[in-house]
């Protein structure tokens, strides 16, 4: 049998730790996660958008180029701005950009013909 006092007291500060720590790595998780359906959200929404122009969508991706937080009405919202590259009927790659705030796409501008839709 072990004497009164042997174990010690139990370390509270480790448990702190680590729960910050795991906290840390929940909000990390969440945030990557919420990141990848808006880009997937953006990538659909490019796709049907080339496939009615169409056009090929070039390397099959969207790039974030820009987020930040906007107010809509009394609301705030994060607003991200993708690019992707599409080729039309020629060899000439195009640049395009869909500028999303919310889950609401808000436009989408290409450098053909300066067309904005």
């Amino acid at each position: 049998m072990l004497p009164a006092g042997a174990l010690g007291k139990p370390k509270r500060g480790l448990a702190f730790v680590e729960l910050y720590l795991l906290t840390g790595l929940g909000l990390i998780l969440a945030w990557w996660h919420w990141h990848m359906k808006a880009r997937e959200l953006a990538w659909n929404v490019v796709s049907r958008i080339c496939r009615e122009m169409e056009v090929v969508l070039l390397d099959e991706t969207v790039v974030l180029i820009s987020l930040r937080p906007v107010r809509s009405g009394r609301r705030w919202h994060l607003r991200r701005v993708y690019a992707f590259e599409f080729m039309g009927d020629g060899m000439l790659r195009q640049t395009g950009l869909v500028i999303f705030v919310g889950e609401r796409m808000e436009s989408l501008l290409t450098d053909s013909a300066n067309s904005v839709h």
